[in-house]
């Protein structure tokens, strides 16, 4: 996964001290990213402070970024210690220089303090030994010997090694933003208070707050309590606690959602019928309904991905939701017939949707194109206020694979969720579609 800012900027809320963040620039790649100028930002009196202390001199994308993540967390100490008007005066002190140390070296260090050696190898490429941050280009020392780490049971601490967790685990990158944003509201609330000085009543008193000063809705407010339940877990995991405490903190009730409606049959064949106007969307919404690939998985599919001979179709971890490889069957055989027709003498690494014609190219669409196309289908024909998305269409093809007598078995392996237990979640909500019928109960005895 690539991961485009590791910290999203949280600059919503104009405080005194506001959030240490990574910018990247934008980009769809490792190797766009790596043509921009990188900085860690952070704020002082409403004035914005942007650093990045040589490190863009890095070729390597991964080099780059754990020495961004290394200057970022002592900024983050720096102002948690000492308050953000110390960032500048320890900045200072890094000594930068390309004389300082012999080229092809890397110094230890051994003291209390924290340094980032960068070297090149022989060859001009990146060492491999990552502990170390060595990377290209320039020997680079940066001593942080004003002040210690935090204390690796606070807060502060570990709500930072939380976040670092889930890049390293290659979370997505809306997971990394979510966390991101709550958690560093509660780091601004608890700072360097040990987690296991914290109670469950301060936890739920914080969100409480959050809840009417910020007018969350109940899901938002428990969306933030399970961000916060997995810091604690992680920090139970870690042994650095003993217990989770937020498994006592309540949670808000929360009604059926307004979105992603299941269709009527009715309503999906007054739909398709103007789907199939138009070539790419009609292909769009019948791998969706045949297959279950989510539509942000279907923009990233090439040629190469599907097998003709076996009937089915690749999804490899690095596209896929769950990040695992999975394959899907493509039982239909009107759906079969119409990929080889568009697909089956395309170019193995041309992707699926790309244009309006032949539907393959070699640069694919954005997920937005078909989504904002179906949702204009919706308004002209009236159904844009009941709770229909492009999500939809998946919905209404697992309530017709369920009342068609599929296991779920069938429906999860077709949806690639992780066990019968998600399944079963996920299909909970798309019961009100699923009528009971005439069928007899039993006699008790």
């Amino acid at each position: 996964m690539i991961y485009t800012k590791c910290d999203i900027k949280i600059l919503k809320t104009m405080t005194k001290v506001k959030s240490v963040t990574i910018t990247q620039g934008k980009g769809n790649s490792k190797k766009e990213l790596l043509k921009n100028l990188w900085y860690v930002e952070y704020w002082d009196n409403n004035k914005r402070i942007r650093i990045s202390q040589g490190l863009n001199r890095i070729k390597d994308y991964d080099s780059r970024l754990k020495g961004f993540l290394e200057l970022k967390e002592f900024v983050i100490n720096q102002i948690a210690l000492d308050g953000v008007e110390s960032v500048k005066r320890s900045l200072e002190n890094l000594k930068l220089s390309k004389a300082e140390l012999p080229q092809k070296s890397v110094t230890k260090d051994n003291n209390s303090s924290i340094r980032l050696t960068f070297d090149t190898n022989a060859d001009g490429t990146l060492s491999t030994n990552i502990n170390k941050v060595e990377v290209p280009v320039m020997t680079v020392k940066m001593d942080f010997n004003k002040h210690p780490k935090l204390k690796d049971n606070t807060i502060n601490k570990v709500a930072y090694d939380f976040i670092e967790y889930h890049i390293n685990k290659g979370s997505r990158k809306k997971t990394i933003q979510s966390y991101t944003s709550k958690l560093d509201n509660l780091r601004k609330q608890f700072n360097n208070k040990l987690l296991s000085d914290v109670t469950p009543i301060e936890i739920e008193n914080y969100l409480n707050k959050e809840f009417n000063d910020n007018k969350w809705s109940n899901k938002t407010f428990n969306n933030a309590r399970l961000i916060i339940y997995g810091l604690f877990e992680f920090a139970y995991k870690k042994r650095i606690i003993k217990e989770n405490i937020v498994k006592f903190v309540s949670t808000k009730s929360v009604g059926k959602s307004t979105r992603n409606k299941v269709f009527t049959q009715e309503e999906f064949s007054l739909i398709f019928k103007e789907v199939d106007k138009q070539p790419m969307l009609s292909m769009h919404v019948q791998m969706l309904f045949y297959t279950c690939i989510r539509p942000i998985e279907m923009m990233r599919l090439k040629v190469k991905d599907i097998n003709w001979n076996k009937r089915e179709i690749y999804v490899s971890g690095s596209i896929s939701k769950n990040k695992k490889d999975g394959v899907v069957s493509i039982a239909n055989d009107g759906f079969y017939n119409l990929l080889k027709e568009y697909y089956y003498n395309a170019p193995a690494e041309a992707y699926l949707f790309c244009n309006d014609t032949v539907l393959w190219g070699f640069q694919s669409y954005s997920t937005n194109v078909a989504y904002k196309r179906f949702i204009k289908i919706l308004e002209g024909l009236g159904m844009d206020n009941k709770g229909f998305t492009l999500y939809s269409v998946k919905h209404y093809s697992n309530v017709i694979k369920f009342k068609s007598g599929w296991s779920l078995g069938e429906i999860m392996k077709m949806n690639r969720h992780s066990s019968i237990e998600q399944t079963e979640i996920y299909l909970r909500d798309l019961t009100d579609h699923i009528e009971i019928g005439q069928n007899s109960i039993p006699s008790i005895i």
